[in-house]
């Protein structure tokens, strides 16, 4: 059977690609894509199937409840999903950190219940003992330094105005050197994000690389993966994962493909709001890459300043 990628979106994008210049768009129709073949039969079929997936998520357990998060309007208040009343509070050094994830992890898997997680400091991965190789943390919360939600739990995480940093992006890429795997349910949110401080900057014509790093939101960063590394730097949903990001930031990551977000077999991604920016992928995909057998749902935000040859906003 062919592979397929479905891809609905209604964005505004503001793309760069490497022979300069600028691409900006209102797409506001839904858009399926498939590889190689686009028929209206064809569209049907995967319809259905798509539909299909989504209802057999619904029947898992480990995410009741966290259906109705994928029904949520974006221009809805996020105060419902503030992860003020938190399980979880993520501070102190990234060795603390890591052992605080790990707890929460085992914590929703064991007790197959959703958990919720607050930031209240900046996330840096540490040097390992490897040169040039960066890790956030080692145990079941984690995959080859990389941060990892583990199929069967159920993650809400507020960045709450602080940083992913993944910090790689300074560096040579290291093999499967991105931020965070998703095998999961994880949805993500800032409390502290404005879109409007977003728009104005857009509107302004002041979306620079400065501006955007002076914003005062919470960012995932600094990924850097090898072409050895499957395809990602940012964040990576697969193998059944499933995200919802409803606000923050997603910039300076660099990959051979897929730099920001990457979905890929059986992922499915819903980005309702948020800023993607100033990623790099050396041939496509630099802002979303949606693989095969993926599904992803653009509802809102604001993709601009991606770097890559091919597709530097969304690649499908």
């Amino acid at each position: 059977s062919q592979k397929t990628a479905i891809l609905y979106i209604d964005i505004f994008i503001l793309c760069k690609v490497k022979n300069g210049g600028f691409i900006m768009a209102k797409i506001i129709k839904r858009v399926g894509i498939v590889f190689f073949v686009l028929v209206i039969s064809f569209l049907l079929v995967v319809s259905c199937a798509t539909i299909s997936d989504i209802e057999s998520w619904k029947d898992n357990s480990i995410n009741n409840g966290a259906t109705e998060l994928l029904e949520v309007n974006a221009e809805s208040s996020q105060s419902s999903l503030m992860a003020k009343n938190s399980d979880y509070v993520l501070k102190g050094d990234c060795s603390q950190m890591s052992d605080i994830w790990n707890a929460a992890i085992l914590d929703s898997y064991n007790n197959r219940r959703s958990v919720k997680i607050i930031m209240e400091a900046d996330w840096v991965a540490a040097k390992s003992d490897n040169d040039n190789v960066t890790e956030f943390g080692t145990g079941v919360g984690f995959d080859g330094g990389k941060i990892r939600v583990i199929a069967g739990t159920n993650i809400t995480i507020d960045l709450n105005g602080h940083n992913i940093d993944r910090n790689l992006f300074d560096t040579t890429g290291v093999d499967y050197g991105y931020c965070m795997k998703v095998e999961g349910f994880l949805n993500i949110m800032d409390s502290t994000y404005d879109s409007n401080e977003v728009y104005k900057l857009l509107a302004e014509n002041r979306l620079t690389q400065t501006n955007v790093d002076n914003l005062p939101f919470g960012k995932i960063k600094g990924g850097n993966n090898s072409e050895n590394g499957y395809y990602a730097a940012g964040i990576r949903v697969s193998d059944g994962g499933v995200m919802n990001f409803y606000s923050g930031i997603i910039c300076n990551n660099k990959a051979i493909d897929a730099a920001g977000l990457t979905c890929m077999r059986n992922g499915y991604i819903n980005f309702y709001d948020g800023l993607i920016f100033g990623n790099i992928s050396t041939n496509h995909g630099a802002g979303i890459c949606s693989g095969i057998e993926s599904t992803v749902v653009v509802r809102g935000g604001v993709i601009a300043n991606n770097s890559s040859v091919l597709g530097a906003g969304i690649f499908s």
